[in-house]
């Protein structure tokens, strides 16, 4: 199968994953970090299913302690901070502001692995950050943060962070292995977040909720595997790369269409496409 198809599969199954976490942050008794640190956990399992094919490998882990211990304080504070920033903000917002990730990724690349920076990375910089002053911008043409929108910026910075650092992990881990616990360690570490709320963990599963949250999970674990496959396949992670950004355009599109966030609909689709512009740039 070609690269290209698996790619568009993990493009798709992103959006799904996000319309059926989205709708699920809408009902009051899901707890944002409950689902963070469940999802994880959910996810892992399945992931766990390839290893039981490919099997558990581990590196020397000596040279890489580090990376493995800011691996689950990034990837836990990310999800959370998503999760948060979704039980309050549309899903088409926190996808565009999501795309500042990059910019966290492309610093940290500079600064501590030894990247370049080029003219065509500065102007996908200015168009990322156009992108998002736009869909920020209320409609009084005031510039002001929501606390949703606050958490999305952190799990836009805490996902680029881990992104860079995995970059670095995985120059040495084998590539399953680390998808597993990149997944199953975070989700345990999320847990002791919840405090007394731990019971909250019980909505995830309660009625219509178990199936949506079931398929969430699965869908996502699609997603990750399929895009993985795709560079399997391919080795070409600079165009997987250029792709996938598309992503913000699609869920725009499907949140209007699914979930009714219509609201300032042609700055979120304009925004959007600046911003899959700026992050293509920046690759």
């Amino acid at each position: 199968m070609n690269w290209f198809l698996f790619v568009i599969i993990s493009i798709l199954a992103s959006a799904v994953a996000g319309l059926l976490q989205k709708a699920l942050m809408r009902k009051q008794a899901v707890n944002p970090i409950a689902f963070a640190a469940g999802f994880q956990i959910t996810v892992s399992l399945f992931v766990g299913v390839i290893l039981l094919f490919k099997g558990f490998r581990l590196p020397d882990l000596g040279p890489i302690g580090l990376n493995l211990l800011l691996m689950p304080i990034l990837y836990s504070l990310g999800n959370i901070s998503k999760f948060k920033s979704l039980k309050k903000i549309e899903i088409s917002e926190l996808t565009i502001i999501y795309q500042s990730s990059t910019l966290v990724t492309v610093i940290i690349a500079i600064s501590f692995l030894g990247e370049s920076f080029h003219l065509l990375q500065i102007l996908g910089l200015a168009l990322v950050i156009a992108a998002i002053i736009l869909v920020t911008l209320k409609n009084h043409i005031k510039f002001s943060l929501s606390s949703g929108e606050i958490w999305a910026f952190v799990a836009a910075a805490s996902f680029g962070a881990a992104f860079a650092n995995d970059v670095y992990i995985l120059r040495t881990f084998d590539l399953w292995t680390y998808t597993f616990l990149a997944f199953l360690i975070p989700g345990i570490l999320s847990l002791p977040f919840l405090g007394k709320e731990i019971r909250s963990l019980r909505h995830l599963v309660d009625g219509e909720n178990r199936f949506r949250f079931l398929l969430s999970a699965i869908i996502y674990a699609v997603a990750v595997l399929t895009v993985y496959y795709a560079y399997q396949i391919g080795r070409n992670a600079a165009q997987i790369a250029s792709i996938t950004p598309t992503y913000s355009i699609l869920i725009v599109i499907l949140a209007a269409i699914f979930l009714k966030e219509r609201d300032r609909l042609p700055r979120k689709l304009f925004a959007a496409s600046l911003a899959v512009i700026g992050v293509m740039l920046l690759k």
